[in-house]
């Protein structure tokens, strides 16, 4: 591990890459590997812009946090024309609109943790298919 650590710094020594323990971590969680120089580059300059937004973000103290994952060497812009599709529009639904009527004698809880009652799945990575999976 300490051999690896030290590589990586000379590697970013002798290509001028400036040295980023975390990017780093993350290439190697992630087996990510570039190609160019200048690709490594891009790479880390979108990770940092990235890490920029996961701090700002994280100091708010809201009851979620942002972290990294496989997606953090890539701008929005990339990771948009790369990984979600044309139908993607981004518009309301059509429900949207609905109102909810609360019925007489019926209590109804502040709030509800719908993942104490499992009701949330973990995040799946759905990639980008290129044929539909559904047997058409």
């Amino acid at each position: 591990m300490i051999y690896t650590a030290i590589a990586a710094a000379a590697f970013a020594a002798i290509t001028h890459l400036p040295w980023n323990p975390q990017f780093e971590a993350w290439k190697r969680t992630h087996s990510k590997a570039y190609t160019t120089f200048e690709e490594e580059l891009e790479a880390l300059k979108a990770f940092e812009a990235n890490e920029m937004i996961i701090r700002q973000h994280n100091a708010k103290n809201l009851t979620w946090t942002l972290g990294h994952n496989a997606f953090s060497d890539l701008t929005w812009e990339q990771f948009k024309a790369k990984h979600m599709s044309e139908l993607f529009l981004n518009r309301n639904p059509k429900n949207a609109r609905r109102v909810f009527i609360q019925q007489p004698n019926v209590k109804i809880a502040e709030s509800k943790d719908w993942v104490a009652l499992g009701a949330v799945t973990p995040v799946k990575d759905q990639q980008v298919r290129t044929r539909c999976s559904c047997g058409v």
